[in-house]
């Protein structure tokens, strides 16, 4: 009876350790996807804005 007791505190142990590595993962995910979406917001204006060495062509 003991066994199957230490062996369900193991079981429930990996379970909570499981649980938190997903809830890690989902997080880094997130981060991720911020980052990609900042960086693709950051490169749309640099293209949207004519740089000072376009302006002048343009002129010229």
């Amino acid at each position: 009876m003991l066994a199957v007791e230490a062996e369900a505190v193991t079981v429930l142990q990996i379970r909570v350790r499981l649980e938190m590595a997903a809830e890690a993962l989902v997080v880094m995910a997130h981060t991720v996807v911020w980052e990609l979406t900042d960086l693709a917001e950051a490169e749309a204006e640099q293209v949207a804005e004519p740089t000072t060495v376009e302006m002048v062509e343009m002129v010229l």
